[in-house]
């Protein structure tokens, strides 16, 4: 080859070699020089450390080198959307509960629970319409009382009228001539004071009584009788002679109608022609066919009732509302079947025990009766729940007897 060829060709390499190292050299200056030029837009490099990217700019990465060399890069958009923010989720509840809805109860403390230690037990029925249980030691008759062979009755104590006439009583004080403050009807009394008498003994009295279980609350001097409502074969016995209180009305009471309907609460005000007398009231001798009284409410629709509030609107105070005592609840289950339930003073419970273990039982609605010394259940001719104390009011339940089967006669079972 010529040597000018070969001197050109040398030439013009070294020239190619040379324009490239140049052009290295400004790639490599660019960046160190004017790195700030290169970031003047980017908020980020004021505020925020260099290897963070912030929502407002996705497409400025900055990335911090070993070199500390700043390099801006160009990130494509792409399909995926930027993600919005998102609140903290709730914690996952550890337990799920399921309420049944129900109207607005205001529930009082942690009722004490017994029922779940016991089952219920009930023995072979020998009176049509009624079967004795047990749940534990608490005594319990289930009667259903729309069957016609079942009745319920209410019974007061002997003792004579303001007449001299002696059987039971047809009023609930004693009469004015005794005391000027009380009743200008007939009146009952024994002596000074309002006769009382044990359950049983009311039952034995009335042939084809089955059960009887004592009513409403009393004087504890027996200066009066029953407080509540109380009516009797459709005869009101309290208001109808003038007896001038609202107690009859303002307590809680339970009604048997003559079809064997149950009512169980406060009389409606609507029912009575004049509110601000309630004893003129005279009420309809077919649904109030037997009523006696109590206090208070204890279940409504299924549900606990606040016992306190309860107390304080029907009379102002509760039957040792907090105290394990002996009871006697009267309940009507969703079905209209009637339920008796009589604790003993040795297995007291309060009052809210009480109106779980009816609510256990079934009961739609119920109500306490009398209880302490006053319980007293009586079935098949024998005291379930004994106690010595006369009381003044009780209730009979009527029945007969479920004719036997003859075994060698399959057409009679």
């Amino acid at each position: 080859m010529p040597e000018k060829t070969t001197e050109k060709i040398v030439g013009a390499t070294v020239c190619l070699i040379a324009t490239v190292a140049g052009l290295l050299i400004s790639l490599v200056s660019y960046g160190s020089v004017f790195p700030a030029a290169a970031f003047e837009n980017s908020e980020s490099s004021a505020t925020s450390p260099p290897d963070l990217v912030m929502a407002d700019d996705p497409i400025n990465l900055v990335i911090s080198t070993p070199n500390q060399i700043l390099v801006n890069t160009r990130i494509p958009p792409t399909s995926t959307p930027t993600a919005e923010p998102t609140q903290t989720p709730m914690p996952t509840p550890t337990a799920t509960f399921t309420l049944t809805p129900s109207p607005t109860i205001v529930m009082t403390a942690t009722p004490q629970i017994v029922w779940s230690e016991y089952s219920e037990v009930c023995e072979a029925e020998i009176y049509i319409g009624i079967r004795h249980c047990t749940l534990g030691p608490y005594e319990i008759l289930r009667i259903d009382p729309k069957l016609p062979e079942v009745r319920f009755e209410t019974v007061l104590p002997i003792g004579f009228d303001r007449y001299g006439n002696y059987g039971e009583c047809r009023d609930v004080h004693i009469p004015d001539t005794l005391n000027p403050q009380m009743s200008p009807g007939p009146g009952c009394h024994i002596g000074n004071g309002y006769p009382g008498e044990r359950v049983a003994n009311m039952a034995n009295r009335y042939p084809g009584a089955v059960a009887a279980f004592n009513g409403d609350f009393f004087s504890p001097i027996y200066a009066y009788g029953p407080v509540g409502l109380t009516v009797k074969n459709g005869e009101r016995l309290d208001g109808y002679f003038d007896d001038q209180n609202v107690r009859d009305i303002q307590r809680s009471s339970v009604s048997i109608s003559k079809t064997g309907d149950i009512r169980i609460g406060i009389v409606s005000r609507q029912e009575l022609p004049d509110p601000d007398q309630p004893w003129t009231w005279i009420p309809d001798p077919d649904l109030y066919y037997n009523t006696i009284g109590g206090l208070p409410l204890l279940v409504q629709h299924g549900h606990p009732v606040d016992l306190h509030n309860r107390c304080i609107l029907e009379e102002g105070w509760c039957p040792d509302q907090y105290y394990p005592r002996a009871r006697t609840a009267f309940g009507r289950t969703f079905s209209g079947e009637a339920i008796v339930l009589v604790v003993e003073e040795q297995w007291g419970v309060t009052l809210e025990t009480l109106s779980y273990l009816m609510i256990e039982l079934g009961a739609s609605e119920a109500i306490n009766i009398d209880g302490g010394g006053s319980s007293q259940l009586w079935f098949a001719g024998q005291d379930l729940v004994y106690s010595a104390r006369p009381v003044a009011e009780g209730m009979l339940v009527f029945s007969s007897l479920i004719p036997s089967i003859d075994e060698d006669n399959p057409l009679e079972r």
